[in-house]
């Protein structure tokens, strides 16, 4: 009796265990979706590092209370940057962002927008949108 009582209390709380598993959670447990007002884009510096060149870089911090992660299902973040040349050509770069960034934490984050030689960019035309991949 006392054998058949060991055995179902195990099985109870193997049982218990399996079923406080969940594969949809994130690393903080919070199985909540992200949205482009969770993060913020900013300290962007924006500069010509040679002829067909625009390097941008900038800060990409996660501003919820939140810990995110798109690893196993969850959703990824693109931010697609946007220059204009003198002669009004439009040059794009779209590029993944984290895949995991902590709730309040910043990741310092770097791109480069090519453009066709012979054009010259105007920085005042830089532009980004962060978007869900």
């Amino acid at each position: 009796m006392k054998k058949l009582f060991l055995s179902s209390l195990l099985m109870l709380g193997l049982f218990t265990l399996v079923l406080s598993c969940s594969k949809n959670k994130g690393p903080d447990g919070d199985t909540g979706s992200f949205n482009v007002s969770d993060f913020e884009v900013s300290n962007i510096i924006k500069e010509v590092n040679s002829s067909t060149n625009v390097h941008v870089s900038y800060d990409f911090k996660n501003i919820s209370s939140r810990n995110y992660s798109s690893i196993n299902g969850g959703t990824s973040f693109r931010i697609e940057w946007t220059v204009r040349t003198t002669d009004g050509n439009s040059f794009q770069q779209n590029d993944l962002l984290p895949l995991e960034l902590n709730a309040g934490a910043t990741s310092a984050e770097v791109t480069n927008i090519a453009i066709s030689a012979g054009k010259t960019p105007d920085l005042s035309t830089v532009t980004y949108r962060v978007y869900k991949d």
